[in-house]
C-alpha cells in the first residue's frame, strides 16, 4: 500500500476545512464575480497588458487585439 496523498486527481483523502467550505459559501453568496472569464481573457488584464507593453514594442497594442489566458503556463498573444 502507498503510504502518499495523490492529489493529481483532485481527490484529497481528508475533508475540506469547514472555514474554507464557509468563505467559499459566503463568497459565492454575495459576490457577482463567479461566472466564466471572457475568452480573450479579462479585460482589466488586457488594459494593463497593452498600457505596459506598448513602450516595450514601441507601438499601439489595443485589448481588443490581445488574448491572455492561463493554462499550465501563462500565455499573451498580442495581434495588430
Amino acid at each position: 500500500m502507498c503510504s502518499g496523498i495523490n492529489l493529481s486527481g483532485g481527490y484529497p483523502e481528508w475533508d475540506t476545512a469547514k472555514f474554507v467550505k464557509e468563505a467559499l459559501a459566503s463568497v459565492a453568496a454575495e459576490s457577482i464575480e463567479h461566472h466564466y472569464s471572457d475568452c480573450a481573457g479579462h479585460s482589466e488584464l488586457r488594459k494593463t497588458l497593452c498600457s505596459t507593453y506598448s513602450s516595450t514594442f514601441n507601438r499601439e497594442l489595443r485589448p481588443e487585439n490581445v488574448l491572455a489566458f492561463i493554462n499550465k503556463n501563462f500565455i499573451v498573444f498580442f495581434f495588430r
